[in-house]
């Protein structure tokens, strides 16, 4: 269905279902959608694979994205969004008030090339010069884009283009599709760039603008692809347009962490603009302050030159929008990347009286509200909090003057950490509770509008759930421990579907009460990574208890990816250090209590950097953990249920297996005997079918999971899981299948009403000293809907991994115990053997789930 118009739907279907077969797929781009709670679109199988609904308009779904009326409008929290209530066939219909399909304009991000200024319009724009009419309209739309009052700039250029001929447009293009990025509306601006009219010279801009909205759209390859298509720079074209392209192209390559690339971009960029600084400092600026971040991340480096040059020019820059942002994104650099502790206070300083000295009368209230936050901000740090109050409360009153939930959130944690710091633990935790609930409603907004998705994450939404932690510990009451575990808990929540971008991945899941103690033999151990305190919760049949320990998120990081590194180097012991040192810090503190309980099955729920950390391999001087203790990794503690580990022992019972693999070379992957033997060795061990090489396909398991119910299934196949899941696949003979398409397959399932019991990647990997790649690898049994996966952080010797896999079916089976102990037995068959003893060979193997 494709129309400029509207859709109305009223207790209508559009359906393309499927019984045996798989779903349809239905695109829809209209200008418009209506849709009663009665209405479907369905692209669903019974028995197959669903098909694909893609829905692109400025209004889609009114239950989706919009919000009830507040009762009073300070009170932002109250709008609600429903979109996973939508997929499930629960609707609510919604007065329609806006949809933002992504998270609008937040400092501490890469800086996209902003619009060609209005004076290279007017000169390169002939026609322009006789349309006094029009440029009138045009200047006054100027000044509202400038004031930072972007949805009348808006109105304003959609009424210049009924006056200017398409082909002429572009600037006006350009502008608006900027304006929609900055307020949130990325899908708007997209299909403003798709203009096909635009003349050739100029659409060559607006395809690297194209590209960055692309990117901010968590659509990385795509963005990667049209900066490769064609050539950077355009002839005839002013240093300008040349200097902005290269801009944007910079950033992708950084985004994708081609850093030679990018740099050599940015520098070529500012090459273009060096005899022009004045008349382009913004761009410029941006182009430097991307210089800075990229030297902070690849060379580790901080450019004191760079820096103050960057300070210099922001101050001459003339008072507009642009220049507030600037001050807003030196603040947030300093502040978050800096780490020489001396220097980023007199930096922070001068980024603060740059705002001191800004007309804020001429501003939008967004805007205003940042530089009410961030001078909040400045004086907490300097303990003036008598002023740090009146700003933020300034803040919350300009943010509250429109829809700015995320704004709120953030301010409603700087109020928070306010009344922590003046002790007052009461105030503090409403405080943060209040940024919290303004996030949930929001939250599938932050899956786009953002290069750096893992930045904006670890500045944004971890800080207030830690926030919350932090205080709840601070709390006198004896539920302390259980509210932070919560807190915690909602943290771990939002980051799987962050990582997933899909806010259904949890919805729907059988969420357990955290219990006051464990089961017989088994504990709890609960590690929370504060900035500058390590807390260590533990849970056993003695109940919760709580130990803190004084060591900075920066030092434990860099601890825990020196052991990591060391650990893939099977040829020396140097790990053993840090093994050591990390047992001190995590397991150490809770030695007595696992003594003393008899405790033989460890259940982790790590958090942040201890994401990366086989913990079997920590050693205390004597013994690895693994020998001590069957080891289970959680990616949260909701979803699990303690009581089950009474009745855990597995029962084989003629169950059913599917063993797929790849053991000759397939898409340039080497050929492995040890896969065979593995596939064969498991076979004996567990009948059940086989996809082996050519037979491993899409299509072959397809078929096999809609004819039989499998509860264990076993992939012995190349892997890789990285921290995005479109780029996470599994290979099979044929083609990749990435984390959506396994999801989809193994719900096949769902119609029997049984779920997969195991699920075992034995060939896989993880990005090196990337957690957000251990997020994805432990989201996948939620994802996925299985009740275990057993996988592996690197890529381990193909004959080791054939044996572990063997002993650990083998101990399953025939000695009846749980998945966990079977593991253990199968690690320590290799740790007592010569030639697989070190923890390379085996310690990579986690069991995630229940």
């Amino acid at each position: 269905i494709k129309d400029h118009n509207v859709l109305a739907m009223n207790r209508s279907n559009i359906l393309a279902r499927a019984n045996q077969g798989d779903g349809g797929n239905i695109y829809v781009k209209v200008g418009h959608i209506i849709k009663s709670s009665e209405s479907q679109v369905d692209a669903s199988s019974r028995m197959g694979i669903d098909g694909n609904i893609m829905i692109r308009s400025p209004d889609e779904q009114i239950s989706k994205q919009l919000a009830k009326l507040p009762v009073t409008f300070l009170e932002a929290e109250k709008f609600i969004e429903t979109p996973c209530l939508e997929r499930t066939g629960m609707s609510e219909d919604y007065f329609v008030i806006e949809q933002r399909d992504s998270i609008p304009y937040m400092p501490g991000d890469w800086l996209a090339s902003p619009p060609v200024p209005l004076s290279i319009v007017f000169s390169h724009t002939p026609f322009l010069k006789s349309r006094i009419a029009v440029k009138k309209i045009l200047s006054e739309a100027e000044k509202k884009y400038q004031s930072g009052d972007y949805v009348n700039a808006i109105e304003t250029w959609h009424k210049s283009l009924e006056n200017i001929d398409i082909k002429n447009s572009f600037f006006l293009i350009s502008r608006l599709a900027y304006a929609y990025q900055m307020t949130g509306f990325h899908q708007k601006a997209l299909d403003i760039l798709n203009c096909e009219d635009v003349c050739t010279k100029d659409e060559s801009f607006l395809r690297y603008q194209r590209a960055d909205i692309y990117l901010s759209m968590g659509e990385m390859s795509t963005a990667l692809k049209i900066i490769k298509s064609r050539k950077n720079v355009v002839q005839d074209m002013d240093d300008y347009f040349n200097a902005a392209i290269l801009n944007n192209k910079g950033i992708i390559y950084a985004v994708f962490g081609m850093y030679d690339e990018a740099s050599e971009s940015f520098e070529k960029s500012l090459c273009y603009l060096k005899k022009k600084i004045k008349c382009h400092n913004n761009l410029y600026i941006k182009i430097l302050l991307n210089t800075l971040q990229l030297k902070s991340i690849y060379l580790e480096t901080f450019d004191q030159e760079l820096i103050s040059e960057i300070l210099t020019m922001i101050s001459g820059q003339p008072e507009n929008d642009q220049k507030i942002m600037n001050i807003l994104e030196f603040y947030v650099f300093i502040e978050q990347k800096y780490i020489q502790e001396s220097d980023s206070s007199q930096y922070i300083q001068k980024a603060a009286e740059l705002f001191s000295h800004v007309n804020q009368q001429q501003y939008h209230h967004r805007l205003k509200s940042f530089i009410h936050a961030y001078t909040a901000k400045y004086h907490i740090k300097n303990q003036f909090y008598s002023q740090a109050e009146k700003d933020i409360n300034k803040a919350v009153f300009q943010a509250s003057k429109g829809y700015n939930p995320e704004l709120l959130s953030q301010w409603y944690t700087i109020q928070g950490d306010l009344y922590r710091y003046k002790g007052n633990t009461e105030k503090a935790f409403t405080a943060y509770q209040k940024a919290i609930s303004l996030l949930y409603p929001i939250r599938q907004e932050f899956f786009s509008g953002k290069r750096d998705e893992k930045g904006f994450f670890e500045d944004y939404i971890r800080p207030v759930y830690l926030a919350m932690t932090e205080v709840s510990i601070a709390q006198p009451h004896k539920n302390k421990i259980k509210t932070a575990i919560q807190a915690m808990e909602q943290l771990k929540t939002s980051e799987i579907e962050n990582y997933f971008k899909d806010d259904c991945v949890t919805y729907g899941k059988k969420e357990y009460p955290i219990a006051d103690k464990t089961v017989s033999e088994t504990a709890i151990i609960y590690p929370i990574v504060l900035n500058n305190e390590l807390i260590i919760i533990s849970i056993s049949p003695g109940g919760m208890k709580l130990r803190k320990y004084h060591i900075s998120r920066k030092d434990l990081t860099q601890m825990v990816k020196r052991f990591n590194k060391h650990l893939n180097t099977f040829y020396h012991n140097e790990y053993q250090t840090y093994a050591r040192l990390l047992y001190e810090y995590l397991m150490a503190p809770v030695e007595d209590i696992l003594i003393s309980y008899k405790v033989k099955t460890l259940i982790i729920v790590p958090d942040d950097i201890l994401r990366l950390i086989p913990f079997s391999a920590l050693h205390d001087g004597s013994h690895y953990l693994v020998e001590k203790y069957a080891v289970i990794t959680l990616p949260g503690l909701k979803w699990f249920d303690s009581q089950t580990l009474k009745k855990q022992s597995f029962k084989y019972s003629k169950k059913k297996m599917l063993i797929c693999g790849l053991s000759k070379s397939f898409q340039g992957m080497s050929e492995s005997s040890y896969i065979f033997d593995e596939v064969q060795q498991i076979n004996r061990k567990l009948p059940g079918d086989i996809l082996l090489n050519e037979k491993f396909s899409v299509a072959n398991l397809k078929k096999a999971l809609i004819n039989t119910y499998y509860p264990l299934i076993h992939i012995a196949t190349h892997g890789v899981f990285t921290g995005s899941p479109e780029s996470s696949f599994l290979m099979t003979s044929k083609e990749k299948i990435n984390m959506n398409q396994l999801k989809a397959l193994i719900h096949i399932n769902r119609y029997r009403k049984k779920t997969v019991d195991h699920l075992t990647l034995s060939a896989c990997q993880t990005g090196i000293g990337d957690e957000r790649s251990v997020s994805g690898l432990a989201g996948t049994a939620l994802k996925a809907g299985v009740n275990s996966v057993l996988a592996s952080l690197w890529f381990i010797n193909d004959h080791a991994t054939s044996i572990l896999m063997k002993s650990f079916y083998t101990a399953l089976i025939d000695n009846h115990i749980s998945k966990a102990k079977a593991l253990q037995m199968a690690q320590i068959k290799l740790i007592q053997s010569e030639k697989y003893q070190h923890p390379f060979y085996w310690a990579a193997f986690i069991l995630v789930g229940n």
